[in-house]
């Protein structure tokens, strides 16, 4: 099974980088994932990302009832990706899916 790459989102946009951890399972040893590791250079950006974002007041004008929808939707596609998310919590810790679920 191949393991999945997990980049950075930064500023809306999906970055890389070229050094990664290496998740693996205490288990197994197995790899499970890899993450991009990012550094000062992609901190300093996300940095800018949110100044920016907290500036332009996206969030803070938003009403209630259109905060809560888009937390609904988020919800609704974390809910929709739960055995995917339990799987590879369950290999990430070496337990169970019972646990993990």
């Amino acid at each position: 099974m191949s393991a999945p790459h997990y980049p950075l989102f930064i500023g809306g946009e999906w970055l890389d980088s070229a050094e990664r951890y290496e998740i693996r399972s205490p288990a197994t040893d197995e790899l499970v994932a890899t993450v991009a590791k990012g550094g000062v250079e992609h901190v300093d950006r996300a940095v800018a990302a949110a100044r920016a974002a907290h500036k332009a007041g996206g969030w803070r004008h938003t009403s209630p009832q259109e905060r809560s929808a888009l937390l609904h939707a988020v919800a609704g596609r974390l809910e929709q990706r739960l055995p995917e998310l339990a799987a590879l919590q369950s290999r990430e810790n070496g337990a169970t899916i019972r646990v993990t679920g």
